[in-house]
């Protein structure tokens, strides 16, 4: 009960900082002058660091909860700013639930990716690491 309690904390959190990051930086650079248009390297700078944060959050899962808590962890995750930044994204304009579908399917496949994958890939790295070290340790090796 604990660990499932400490799971989905940890879900809700990651999600709501990579959400909140997505939404003050866009805000950010809506200050900025003459961004009336597409920045398109301001939007690939934000995938970025997504990449970045969800990366360092999967290395410090791997260490903390090991490989497959991290999977479930960093997976949920990914589903739900792959939601939220569809829902942000289609909030300037009047609802239209194909449009949203649509969306969903090509942004928030994309998003899932930036998420998940960075973070898969540090929580294999220390997950293993951290495994190796346990088997290391043990009394009986």
């Amino acid at each position: 009960m604990r660990t499932t309690a400490r799971t989905l904390s940890d879900i809700a959190l990651r999600s709501m900082a990579l959400i909140g990051f997505y939404l003050g930086a866009s805000w950010i650079v809506g200050l900025l002058p003459g961004s009336g248009g597409a920045n398109i390297g301001a939007g690939l700078l934000l995938f970025v660091v997504i990449m970045v944060l969800s990366g360092l959050g999967g290395l410090y899962d791997g260490r903390r909860a090991g490989f497959l808590r991290t999977v479930v962890i960093w997976a949920a995750t990914s589903v739900i700013v792959a939601m939220g930044m569809v829902a942000l994204i289609d909030g300037f304009h009047p609802f239209d639930a194909d449009i949203f579908w649509s969306d969903l399917r090509d942004i928030g496949a994309l998003m899932v990716g930036l998420v998940v994958m960075p973070a898969l890939l540090g929580g294999l790295i220390t997950g293993l690491t951290r495994a190796d070290r346990e088997y290391r340790s043990c009394p009986d090796r």
